[in-house]
């Protein structure tokens, strides 16, 4: 009689089938796994802006002063590009520019991902008067992913009273609506 070892492992058959179903779970768990990077992202950006209205509301009505928030240019003027840092400063002659580093209230990052896009008829910037009103600065933000998927987006409004909200799904469709009633768009 011969003693003959056996060697222990996978047979080529064995391989493949475990390779297989590790390939067919990682197709399915990246998928969800950006979603969740994307979710993260709007929560980040969301809170940012929230929490950048919110001082420059209380900051107007305990300083009694006009507060402007935009994002700026070289020259530290406002400009409508969203996706940039925005700062948040004290603006006594209601320039629409940060004339001195002491007027900086707080800055608020570019987001890592996604565009902002800001709705205020024309203007650069939202602003609060020394009352915490925004009066002539309502409009809205609106946070959408890279790849423009609408149900993903958020919107936060700001009314004259100078309130924040951020607007909901109330017809059920995924996409929320804006003040007007129709799902707001990432174009």
């Amino acid at each position: 009689m011969s003693n003959v070892e056996r060697v222990k492992g996978f047979t080529l058959l064995e391989m493949i089938i475990v390779v297989s179903l590790i390939l067919i779970i990682a197709t399915l768990a990246v998928p969800s796994g950006q979603a969740m990077v994307e979710a993260n992202e709007r929560r980040t950006v969301v809170a940012a802006l929230v929490g950048a209205f919110s001082v420059a509301r209380n900051t107007s009505i305990q300083e009694k002063v006009p507060v402007t928030l935009c994002p700026l240019d070289e020259n530290a003027r406002c400009i409508k590009d969203w996706s940039r840092p925005v700062t948040v400063f004290r603006d006594p002659g209601r320039l629409r520019r940060l004339v001195s580093q002491d007027q900086i209230i707080r800055h608020v990052q570019a987001p890592a991902a996604g565009i902002v896009i800001a709705n205020s008829a024309n203007r650069r910037y939202f602003g609060f008067r020394g009352t915490g009103m925004a009066r002539s600065a309502i409009g809205n933000l609106i946070w959408c992913p890279d790849d423009g998927d609408v149900r993903q987006a958020v919107q936060l409004r700001i009314n004259m009273g100078g309130r924040l909200q951020q607007a909901r799904d109330r017809n059920g469709d995924g996409i929320v609506e804006g003040a007007d009633g129709r799902n707001i768009t990432c174009s």
